[in-house]
């Protein structure tokens, strides 16, 4: 492509950026509730390594709508 065309598409180009953590600090601070919802959900999730649900919080609960918050979300033009 021509270098016009780039800078034409970098011209209209957005960036969006959402940063997200768990919803809290480690898995035993979660309610009874979820921390049985987040047990169900690491059964589809678990790597090889087979670690356990705590691990797996800390690692990827953040990703995840219903275990995660915004912490920021940041914009670019």
């Amino acid at each position: 492509m021509h270098l016009t065309v780039y800078k034409k598409i970098l011209e209209n180009l957005l960036f969006i950026d959402i940063e997200t953590v768990a919803c809290t600090k480690n898995y035993d601070s979660l309610d009874k509730k979820l921390q049985h919802l987040w047990c169900k959900k690491t059964e589809t999730i678990k790597t090889a390594l087979q670690e356990d649900v705590a691990s797996l919080f800390a690692q990827k609960a953040g990703i995840y709508a219903e275990f995660g918050k915004i912490i920021v979300i940041g914009l670019g033009f």
